[in-house]
């Protein structure tokens, strides 16, 4: 179970850093179609 909660945890680190990194790719997850 924590290990799971772990995993899901750095699988977030990792967008947050991607989306700071390219904010395009932010624009490109939330615009609609």
């Amino acid at each position: 179970m924590l290990l799971a909660f772990l995993i899901e945890w750095r699988l977030l680190i990792d967008l947050y850093q991607n989306i700071h990194a390219n904010p395009r790719a932010m624009e490109s997850i939330f615009k609609p179609g």
